[in-house]
């Protein structure tokens, strides 16, 4: 299998951005630490005799000032349960008369 990581559609050359791969097949992509720089498109490409595969992210660089810390962070919304769709045909609805 061959991978290839892009930032922006050109190879990755940086030396902060680290590539790793495991035995298990997963390939990853480290960033220790961000800098304005480094916004822009991430993309992996893979390709074996099966096929190929691409994904990529968008990575936005925000000030930290912009951050909310921990303790201050809004509440999570609480998940409101959906009554359960009834089961059977759907209803039947009149059609409207054109006048």
């Amino acid at each position: 299998m061959q991978v290839r990581w892009l930032f922006n559609n050109e190879p990755i050359s940086s030396p902060h951005f680290r590539v790793g791969s495991r035995p298990d097949g997963t390939h990853t992509l480290h960033i220790a630490e961000v800098f304005d720089e480094d916004a822009g498109r991430f993309s992996v490409l893979a390709e074996n005799e099966a096929g190929k595969a691409t994904c990529s992210a968008l990575l936005v660089v925000v000030d930290e000032a912009q951050i909310l810390p921990r303790d201050e962070s809004p509440p999570e919304t609480p998940l409101k349960r959906a009554a359960p769709a009834p089961f059977g045909p759907p209803p039947v609805v009149p059609a409207k008369q054109v006048t």
